[in-house]
């Protein structure tokens, strides 16, 4: 009897899944398609991104201009900025400023704010991301390297959304989008710092959008898993898009879904991942990365 108890059970908790799963795929990337989706022009006319050379950051930042939003692109290389903006331009015709600056510092943000403060600012994008090059013990990573994940993945969202929000405030409208991670799903190993950091910038981004919903604010928070840029260092694959189709998808999502995976296929892996225990998640996790980082250290020494 137990069994025959236990095993209706787990199958009602995997059609429950299933139903979430289908019910936030069919919200989040089907109604889109038929016009369910925010005007981006109609919350005012620049678009500030972080992180804004590479990978998602410029994915997002182009998409955000063929909107015709004009763009703000920040990030810690002038000459990278520089190649952005061009292509941008050339690409969508809108005027586009750019703002050199190392998120890994902890003071300086007054440069940002000069620059922007005066700006109807539609959407800030919180993307800039750091990560240590490989898995690693918490106890042997660096203590300075540390602080500089900290100010990157975290100080960096807090401070940018402190000095736009005030201006999104006063206009009633503003749009805040906050690139988390799947990784805030759960404890992850040997990323320890990133991951946590992750989980404060998801819920950081949720509970803005509680707070401000009611104030014409939207806050959203993106948990991608895996896309192919240079911080992920992974190949395109079926689970694994481009920066570009991610940041399409993921754009289309805001303001319908408060916490999106940003791309269909990693919303079926949250789906499938949610249904993996704990308990299991303990013991294969550790050995993933453990042989990862068995891996790197194995590559680095045959090449000193």
């Amino acid at each position: 009897m137990f069994w025959v108890l236990l095993g209706k059970f787990v199958a009602l908790y995997i059609l429950a899944k299933a139903i979430c799963f289908i019910w936030a795929t069919l919200r989040s990337f089907l109604f889109p398609l038929f016009g369910w989706r925010i005007n981006y022009k109609s919350y005012g006319e620049w678009a500030v991104v972080t992180g804004a050379t590479d990978g998602i950051g410029k994915a997002c930042a182009m998409e955000l201009a063929r909107m015709g939003l004009k763009m703000v692109l920040i990030s810690r290389t002038q000459e990278k900025l520089d190649q952005v903006a061009k292509e941008i331009n050339e690409a969508h015709n809108v005027e586009t400023r750019t703002i050199c600056f190392d998120f890994s510092a902890s003071s300086g943000y007054e440069k940002i704010e000069d620059e922007i403060h005066s700006m109807n600012i539609a959407v800030l994008v919180n993307n800039v991301g750091m990560v240590f090059g490989y898995p690693e013990y918490f106890g042997l990573m660096p203590i300075e390297k540390i602080e500089d994940m900290i100010n990157v993945n975290i100080l960096s969202a807090v401070k940018m959304t402190h000095m736009v929000l005030k201006g999104m405030l006063e206009r009633k409208k503003g749009i805040l989008i906050h690139v988390s991670s799947s990784g805030a799903d759960q404890p992850i190993p040997f990323f320890t710092v990133y991951a946590a950091a992750k989980v404060f910038v998801d819920y950081f981004a949720r509970a803005l959008q509680m707070e401000y919903r009611s104030s014409g604010i939207i806050s959203q928070s993106l948990v991608p898993f895996y896309v192919t840029t240079k911080l992920s260092g992974v190949q395109k694959n079926l689970f694994c898009p481009n920066p570009t189709p991610y940041a399409k998808q993921a754009l289309r999502t805001v303001g319908i879904a408060d916490r999106s995976y940003g791309y269909i296929m990693h919303s079926l892996e949250g789906c499938l991942s949610s249904l993996i225990p704990d308990v299991v998640k303990a013991k294969v996790l550790p050995q993933i990365f453990l042989k990862r980082r068995e891996e790197v250290l194995l590559e680095k020494s045959k090449k000193d």
